[in-house]
């Protein structure tokens, strides 16, 4: 009777002993999975430079100035290409310096400029709010200038110059690896336009312009930083 619940006991152990060594063999495999593509950390960017490329969709509203038709009753929406140099101090922080050109489609029929650009030059700073992952969301504030160019004949033509005193942008960066990021960006800036030409606005109105794109980085130079050394500092 002793002999038999010894061997009972023992098998009960060899088993109890398999299924461990079973359940932690499980987990060895488990932690060596890499984890999904998009829940990897990468090398974020430090004292690095920064070229960008934001193809986008643009429109404009409000006037430029009194008796002055709406920017969206002159001009249909139009396509814009801002190219951007920037400066990656940290991680999380970059400034940069941008520019870009604009080219409008015909407005409404009876109120259209013939033909309308512009474009904008602009010094802004930038937020990266996780830096080392895949996944990054930014936030960007800037100001700078910016001018319309629109005319519908020799006699009628506008060529307003002025300031874009607050600017602001969002988006989310997908980075691919290490020196290349894409992603949707959302921005819009308040301008107000003081000269038409070389003549003084005549009581000049905020406007207000706003772009949807894609936005590319390409990063160069500098150092990379790993996911635990971007906490650490």
């Amino acid at each position: 009777m002793q002999t038999a619940t010894v061997a009972l006991l023992m098998s009960s152990y060899s088993g109890l002993a398999r299924a461990q060594a079973t359940a932690q063999a499980a987990v060895v495999r488990a932690s060596d999975e890499p984890p999904a593509y998009w829940d990897q950390t990468v090398l974020a960017p430090r004292r690095a430079f920064e070229l960008s490329f934001n193809p986008s969709f643009v429109a404009g509203s409000q006037a430029a100035a009194r008796n002055a038709r709406d920017v969206s009753e002159r001009l249909a929406s139009g396509t814009s290409a801002a190219l951007g140099l920037g400066y990656r101090a940290s991680a999380a922080w970059e400034l940069e310096l941008g520019a870009a050109y604009e080219f409008y489609d015909k407005g409404p029929v009876g109120g259209a400029a013939a033909s309308a650009r512009g474009g904008w030059a602009r010094l802004s700073a930038t937020h990266h709010f996780a830096p080392n992952a895949r996944t990054d969301p930014w936030l960007r504030g800037g100001a700078g200038y910016r001018w319309l160019k629109e005319s519908a004949s020799v006699s009628s033509s506008h060529d307003w110059r002025g300031f874009e005193p607050m600017s602001i942008a969002t988006g989310l960066d997908l980075r691919v690896d290490r020196h290349f990021a894409f992603g949707p960006a959302l921005g819009a800036g308040i301008d107000v336009f003081l000269w038409d030409g070389s003549r003084a606005a005549a009581d000049p109105r905020p406007s207000l312009f706003w772009n949807l794109g894609v936005l590319m980085r390409f990063d160069f130079g500098g150092q990379k930083l790993s996911g635990t050394q971007v906490v650490r500092r």
